[in-house]
């Protein structure tokens, strides 16, 4: 069956004409990143504009919402940044006194114009001041977390809502099998890209377990990228280090 892909805007839904859709994860890059290919005619029709609020849909018989963000640049082909941008983009300048994690990271976030933040749900301690030195929201925000002892990123999800929690816990990890859901494996020095069935869960930072000729290990993802093709087939491509190559 065909896969369906939707451009959703404030004004329109562009349920054709879409050619190609890459979504990207990457370790190296705070914003998650979308780029959509489109039918010549129609790119230069539709009166996109830069840092317009867009959200891409996939689905066969049903579409759901797979990405959320702003346009950084229009053409045949579009880009689109998640809200990540925005903490990118906004400098924060505050001195608070006698708050929480909760109440600073809430701060940062309504800066940013995002005011639906999901947070840790054990409280934290109290600190006597929290100071904002006029950092892009994304770098006060690691600041914030190192002061309060976490580990954690911000990030936002494919509704565009901000979390700044804990990832949730795992009880397995992805296994990935030659013969089952591996299509392609290339393996380039320590660098292996893998292909595999579509799934959308893959992330950057991930944990997954690869059962190869090649490689048998435990690996950590820097980078997934969901593509769906102009024929409509869906797969995901991810890329680790094979750390226990020689």
């Amino acid at each position: 069956m065909a896969l369906n892909v939707e451009l959703h805007t404030d004004d329109l839904e562009l349920t054709g004409g879409i050619l190609k859709v890459d979504i990207y994860h990457a370790a190296d890059s705070p914003a998650d990143l979308a780029r959509l290919t489109l039918e010549d005619e129609l790119a230069q029709g539709m009166g996109l504009q830069k840092d317009q609020r867009v959200e891409v849909w996939l689905g066969i018989e049903e579409t759901e919402r797979v990405f959320t963000g702003r346009i950084a640049s229009v053409g045949t082909e579009i880009l689109i940044k998640d809200f990540m941008v925005d903490m990118l983009k906004t400098k924060v300048t505050k001195a608070l006194r006698d708050v929480d994690f909760h109440e600073s990271a809430g701060l940062l976030f309504r800066e940013c114009g995002h005011s639906e933040v999901v947070l840790p749900e054990d409280p934290s301690p109290i600190k006597p001041s929290v100071i904002f030195h006029g950092w892009s929201a994304y770098d006060e925000a690691r600041k914030l977390a190192r002061a309060f002892g976490y580990s954690f990123l911000p990030y936002f999800d494919a509704d565009g809502k901000g979390h700044f929690h804990p990832a949730d816990d795992i009880d397995e990890c992805p296994v990935f099998e030659r013969g089952n859901n591996i299509v392609n494996l290339l393996k380039t020095g320590n660098i292996v890209e893998v292909k595999t069935v579509c799934m959308p869960s893959l992330f950057h930072s991930m944990e997954v377990i690869i059962d190869h000729p090649q490689v048998k290990s435990d690996v950590v993802l820097v980078k997934s990228v969901r593509h769906i093709s102009e024929g409509g087939s869906l797969r995901t491509i991810f890329t680790f280090e094979d750390v226990t190559a020689s």
